[in-house]
């Protein structure tokens, strides 16, 4: 399982799946998720928001353009985030489009708890890392096992 994106810092549910002009497609998952992590999310390696490294072509992109290419190549992906991840507004289609685009798992300090649940019910497992020492994003690797 490869991972997606590392998010630096705060990550509400606009940040996964910001408001503005995709908001019109809320009624259509695959449309409104070309919104995935767009926003504010910002990727620990390169400090940019929406810009991740394909490790499959080793070229930068996208979110959503590499979470599809993953998809497409039936890769598994996961998303490692912060304290509270999913913050915010109680936006369903924040919980729906990683699952969408063949993420699996989000890896985080803890979950708002409205998202966290959001999460389980559409089968998308979150975890969170529950020992006491910090969770260091620099300490993931590029894939888990």
């Amino acid at each position: 399982m490869l991972i997606l994106i590392k998010v630096k810092g705060k990550c509400t549910t606009d940040h996964i799946s910001a408001a503005g002009p995709r908001l019109k497609f809320r009624g259509h998952l695959d449309n409104i998720s070309n919104n995935l992590l767009i926003g504010a999310a910002i990727n620990v390696e390169n400090g940019k928001a929406n810009s991740v490294r394909n490790a499959l072509t080793q070229e930068f992109g996208p979110v959503p353009d590499t979470a599809r290419y993953y998809k497409k190549m039936g890769v598994k992906w996961a998303v490692i985030g912060d304290e509270n991840y999913g913050e915010g507004s109680s936006r369903e289609h924040a919980a729906l489009e990683p699952r969408h685009l063949g993420g699996r798992v989000i890896i985080t300090k803890s979950f708002a708890r409205i998202h966290g649940i959001a999460l389980s019910t559409d089968s998308t497992t979150p975890q969170a890392h529950l020992t006491p020492s910090p969770l260091r994003l620099g300490d993931f690797p590029i894939a888990l096992s």
